[in-house]
């Protein structure tokens, strides 16, 4: 799944006899704000089942697949609904995330357990064995949560190529130079040493003209360059194209070693985007010089560049072998274990190990970053916020540490409500300090917004439209779900024009959001022109009991008496338990003049729902006319 301000839609795979385990992922998808879509919900229709499974298999944004006894009902074709659709879903491009479940079983089907194998075959990485629809709840959770923060790396961590800054120092570092070239080596050296490649990089000029291109003293100005790249500044192509061109002289390769030099270019080609080359170059160094801990450690990078992640563990590994404490490995390999082979516990004993009392701050910084990442996908968002708030304490000019506690948030109150107060706090600060992070607004006014619908405020909605505000201002115009919500806090506000006109951007942008329309439409007495919105609702979106009351409510309220029935009918029919529904269908028969009706359907609805809203203002109308 890409990151999407959307709501996302899962279709829930299973065969029919595993009810309360569907609901168990159902509900973990919805405290995850995820609607899950099964197939017992939709109303009937005259498209074949396993037609129209596949069809919603296809619309999802992903797959949950529960497999337990039964291998289920054969389809034509020979295999059974369930299959079908994990087949339909193996076979998208792009292809979906596929989350499987295996059920704890010792008497499963000989199908079946055939199924569970090809599954386990194909899925490794996201197959998990649970034992009871509790843990069933658990492991989805956490599975969405890690599928999340792949999603949110992006939005809230990725690098950007920063400004070389102004070094501040450069001239009196230049004034300090000796004139001589051997008096000047140690003095280079000693920059490079102490990590001032800003200063060496600013030197760059005044160093060519004074002593050549080709000496030694050139080679601290190279090495610095290609540092600067690796680090995320903005470097010229040509500046390392000239660093790999400088270690390839006859005269330097007389005076450094080979193995150091294939190393150099090797970082050069890396900074570049040239990985593959890299690698080459990499190679060339170990069969100089097997014991350098760094080349191996960048070897590996230049590999998980490549996407061959075994490769890139095994280069990282050597590299710890050869120097246990080499930090830069150590952050490596913890990130690779967390990013690319969910292994979160190993990924914490590995960063756990860092020393991090020997390294820069900043580089303290990310190993909290890191740790906090491996504690989320652990399930301690508690833990993980703390770390988030301990990197950002220890670099708190730079905006990454900021932009990961963002991350942090993000997936912590979506996972528990409980954190909303906290988080809102966070984006607070964030959007104080960043007020042109259109993401950190995004993010601020949906959280002020879901603390007003938990205890309406007037100061939290008027901050919650604020931040929407803001956040559009600042370019977010393509966000259905932002335009949603700030359609619902206008409409809480009383401003309906302006949230109509919210809530007809958030449908322009995703026609899956025609309920709030609807619905904002049908709050000013619009019912032909909500119709359309909440039937689409009603019939291709969600499909779901609320949304045929509100095409019940349009078509009452437009005179359409047998089209209002058949609506509260389907209504009823999807949730049995839908007292406003079963209320107002009687309502219906009782405005027609149709008392008898009325009185049945009334009837039922008291007995089943005696303690609802209406159940006395009913009984009144009932017991007047002697028809209780």
């Amino acid at each position: 799944m890409g990151y999407t301000h959307g709501r996302l839609t899962v279709f829930i795979s299973s065969t029919g006899d595993l009810v309360q385990y569907r609901d168990a992922v159902e509900n973990a998808l919805c405290a995850l704000e995820i609607e899950g879509k099964r197939f017992e919900a939709w109303p009937s229709s005259p498209q074949a089942p396993i037609g129209k499974c596949l069809e919603e298999v296809r619309s999802s944004d992903a797959l949950v697949l529960i497999l337990g006894d039964r291998y289920g009902a054969e389809a034509p074709g020979s295999l059974s609904a369930t299959h079908l659709e994990y087949k339909e879903a193996v076979g998208l491009s792009p292809r979906k995330p596929i989350f499987a479940y295996i059920l704890q079983s010792d008497r499963r089907e000989p199908r079946q357990e055939a199924f569970v194998k090809e599954v386990e075959a194909s899925q490794f990485r996201s197959c998990v064995r649970v034992s009871s629809a509790e843990s069933l709840a658990k492991q989805v959770k956490l599975s969405f949560l890690a599928e999340f923060a792949r999603c949110f790396k992006d939005v809230w961590t990725t690098k950007t190529r920063k400004p070389l800054p102004a070094v501040s120092d450069v001239a009196f570092i230049e004034k300090q130079l000796p004139l001589d070239s051997v008096d000047a080596l140690p003095f280079l050296n000693d920059l490079y040493a102490r990590g001032s490649d800003l200063a060496l990089h600013e030197l760059r000029a005044s160093l060519a003209q004074r002593f050549g291109d080709s000496t030694d003293l050139m080679g601290f100005v190279h090495m610095a360059t290609v540092n600067l790249a690796i680090a995320g500044y903005e470097i010229r192509n040509d500046e390392l194209e000239a660093a790999i061109s400088y270690w390839d002289r006859e005269d330097v390769s007389r005076r450094v070693t080979a193995a150091s030099r294939y190393y150099c270019q090797g970082n050069a080609l890396g900074a570049l985007g040239q990985h593959r080359q890299a690698v080459e170059k990499y190679k060339l160094a170990l069969e100089e010089d097997k014991s350098m801990a760094e080349v191996w450690k960048n070897m590996g990078t230049a590999y998980e560049a490549l996407q061959d992640i075994a490769e890139a563990e095994r280069c990282f590994r050597e590299a710890l072998a050869r120097d246990s404490k080499l930090f830069e490995a150590q952050l490596a390999l913890g990130q690779l274990l967390l990013r690319e082979e969910e292994d979160p516990r190993e990924a914490l004993a590995v960063l756990n190990g860092i020393a991090v009392g020997q390294i820069a701050s900043h580089h303290h910084a990310s190993v909290m970053a890191w740790k906090a990442l491996a504690n989320q996908k652990l399930g301690d968002h508690e833990k993980a916020i703390a770390l988030a708030e301990q990197a950002i304490r220890m670099n708190p000019t730079d905006r990454w540490p900021w932009r990961w506690g963002g991350r942090v948030h993000a997936l912590a109150w979506r996972e528990d409500r409980k954190f909303l107060p906290a988080s809102a706090r966070f984006f607070g600060r964030l959007t104080a300090r960043y007020p042109d992070d259109a993401e950190a607004w995004s993010e601020f006014a949906q959280l002020q917004w879901l603390q007003n619908s938990d205890s309406p405020s007037e100061s939290l909605i008027d901050s919650a439209c604020a931040a929407f505000e803001k956040a559009i201002a600042l370019g977010i115009e393509d966000s259905a779900v932002l335009f949603d919500r700030f359609g619902h806090a206008l409409l809480e506000k009383g401003e309906l024009i302006r949230a109509e006109e919210a809530h007809r951007k958030a449908y322009e942008l995703d026609p899956d959001t025609a309920y709030c329309l609807g619905v904002c439409l049908i709050t000013q007495g619009k019912y032909n022109e909500a119709l359309p919105y909440v039937l689409h609702d009603a019939k291709s979106v969600h499909r779901d009991s609320r949304s045929w009351f509100q095409v019940a409510l349009c078509h009452a309220n437009c005179g359409r008496f047998e089209a209002a029935e058949e609506a509260y009918r389907q209504a009823i029919h999807i949730d049995p338990e839908y007292a406003h529904a079963w209320y107002n269908f009687g309502g219906l028969y009782w405005n027609q003049g149709d008392i008898r009706r009325a009185a049945r359907v009334w009837r039922r609805a008291i007995r089943k729902f005696p303690d609802f809203e209406r159940a006395d203002e009913v009984r009144g109308v009932l017991g007047g006319l002697g028809l209780l």
